[in-house]
C-alpha cells in the first residue's frame, strides 16, 4: 500500500502507462469528438431554423403593416384626389391633358396601330374617332372616363378638347350603346348639334355592336350613319317602369304607412306617384302616360329633323314603336345610309372632310395619377366593408355587361330610351 507523506490526504495510486494501449487511447479520444461534434451541428442546424422562422415572420409582419400603410395611404389620397378633382372641373380642359389619341389608321401606311399625339410627326389632317360607349347616364365626367357610361358632360369636355386641336378636320362617332335616361340623351344630342354647327367640321356616326333607342337618339346629329353587317338600332321609344309589391307584402302581412300633402279639394295627391307599396290609381296613370307620349314625341322629332330628306315625321312614327332592326332593315327603313365596317366609315369621314389622307385617330380618356389612385383606393375601401359585412361576392360576373346599369335604373319610376338587351352568345 503506498503510504501518503501528507497527513490527512488520501493516498494516490500510480498510473501504469504500459497497461493502456495506444489503439484503444486513439479510438476512446477520436470517439469522444465525433459526439460532441454531432452535438454541435444538431445545436446549429435547430438555431438556424429558429432564426428563419423569426425572419419569415417579420416579414409576414412587415407586409402586413405595410398593406394596412397603404390602405390608410390610399383612403387619404382618395379624399384629396376628391377635393383635387372639384377644383380642376373649374378648368379649361381642353388644355390640361385628360385625353390622349391613338393612330387607327393611315392612308399612306395601311392598316396602322400606335400612339400617336395631334402635334407630333407630320402636320398632316386629323379625323378624331369619339367612342360613345355604355349607357346613356347624368354624372360628373371624371367618375365616368373609360367605365361603360356616356355621360353629357363626358362628351361636352370631349368635344371642347377636339374643337381645339387645329389639325381636325372630321370627327366619327363610334356609338356601341343601348340606350338610357331621356334627359342625358337629349342633353349629348344638343352638345353635339352645337359642335357641329361652331366647329363646321362633319360628323360620321359608326354604329358597333348596337345603336339602340337613346344610342340612335345622338346619332342624329351626324350627317351620314354607317352601320357594321352585325349591328342593331332602332327601338325608338320610351319606357318606364315601376314593380307592384302589393300581392307580396299581403302574404308575409307587410305594410307601409306613407303620408302625403293633398291637393287643394283636400284629396290624395300625385305626391308618391309609381309607389311600389300600393296600386296605381287610374289617373297616376294617365299622368305618366301622357309624360311619355310627350318624350315619345320628342324622340320621334329628333329622328325626323336627323333624317330629314330621307324620313318625314309621319313616317318615322311608323316605325317608332320599339322594334328592334337590324342592319339590312335599318338600311330599307331610311334609318341609316350604308351598311360597312369601320374602313367604310374612314373613308367616308374622309370624304366628307375633304382630305383624302387625313389620318384616323382614336380618342381617350387620360386620368390623371390622382384619378387612378382615388380610383383604386374606392375599389380597395368597396372590398374593405364588404368582407367586414361577410357580403364579399363569390360569384362570376353577368353575362350581360349592362346589367347592373339596368338594375340602377329599374329603381327608379323614370322615362328612358333604353333598348331590351339580348343575352350574350
Amino acid at each position: 500500500m503506498p503510504q501518503s507523506i501528507f497527513p490527512n490526504q488520501p493516498a494516490v495510486e500510480p498510473v501504469n502507462h504500459s497497461t493502456v494501449p495506444l489503439g484503444a487511447l486513439a479510438n476512446q479520444n477520436s470517439g469522444g469528438a465525433n459526439g460532441s461534434t454531432g452535438t454541435i451541428v444538431q445545436e446549429n442546424d435547430g438555431r438556424k431554423r429558429a432564426r428563419w422562422g423569426c425572419y419569415c415572420l417579420g416579414a409576414l409582419v412587415l407586409v402586413v403593416g405595410l398593406a394596412i400603410l397603404l390602405t390608410l395611404s390610399a383612403g387619404m389620397v382618395g379624399l384629396l384626389a376628391r377635393a383635387w378633382g372639384d377644383l380642376e372641373s373649374t378648368k379649361d380642359f381642353s388644355q390640361s391633358g385628360h385625353f390622349q389619341t391613338y393612330l387607327v389608321d393611315d392612308p399612306q401606311k395601311g392598316y396602322a396601330r400606335g400612339k400617336e399625339s395631334p402635334e407630333s410627326g407630320l402636320e398632316r389632317d386629323l379625323i378624331v374617332v369619339l367612342p360613345l360607349q355604355g349607357m346613356i347616364v347624368s354624372g360628373d365626367w371624371t367618375s365616368s372616363g373609360e367605365s361603360g357610361f356616356i355621360t353629357p358632360q363626358r362628351v361636352s369636355y370631349a368635344l371642347k378638347y377636339i374643337a381645339s386641336q387645329k389639325r381636325v378636320k372630321g370627327v366619327i362617332l363610334e356609338i356601341n350603346s343601348p340606350g338610357g335616361g331621356v334627359a342625358p340623351s337629349d342633353s349629348i344630342y344638343h352638345e353635339l348639334e352645337l359642335f357641329k354647327k361652331e366647329s363646321k367640321l362633319p360628323l360620321v356616326a359608326l354604329f358597333d355592336d348596337m345603336a339602340c333607342s337613346g344610342g340612335y337618339y345622338i346619332a342624329m346629329a351626324a350627317q351620314e350613319i354607317v352601320a357594321q353587317p352585325s349591328s342593331w338600332t332602332g327601338s325608338i321609344g320610351v319606357i318606364m317602369q315601376t314593380p307592384e309589391l302589393v300581392g307580396l307584402m299581403g302574404k308575409v302581412g307587410v305594410d307601409m304607412n306613407t303620408i302625403t300633402s293633398g291637393n287643394v279639394n283636400g284629396g290624395p295627391s300625385f305626391k308618391d306617384i309609381g309607389s311600389s307599396f300600393r296600386e296605381m290609381r287610374p289617373a297616376e296613370r294617365q299622368l305618366l302616360q301622357n309624360l311619355v307620349t310627350q318624350s315619345w314625341q320628342r324622340f320621334t322629332e329628333v329622328v325626323a329633323q336627323g333624317r330629314k330628306g330621307k324620313l318625314t315625321l309621319p313616317q318615322v312614327r311608323k316605325l317608332a314603336d320599339g322594334r328592334i332592326f337590324n342592319s339590312q332593315q335599318a338600311l330599307k327603313h331610311k334609318l341609316i345610309d350604308r351598311i360597312g365596317y369601320r374602313q367604310e366609315a374612314y373613308a367616308l369621314a374622309r370624304q366628307l372632310a375633304k382630305s383624302p389622307q387625313a389620318q384616323i385617330v382614336y380618342l381617350s380618356s387620360q386620368a390623371s395619377l390622382w384619378q387612378g389612385l382615388s380610383y383604386q383606393a374606392s375599389n380597395w375601401a368597396n372590398l374593405w366593408q364588404l368582407w367586414r359585412r361577410g357580403q364579399l361576392p363569390l360569384s362570376l360576373p353577368p353575362a350581360n355587361p349592362y346589367q347592373p346599369s339596368l338594375q340602377a335604373l329599374e329603381r327608379s319610376p323614370q322615362p328612358y330610351y333604353l333598348a331590351p338587351l339580348p343575352s350574350q352568345p
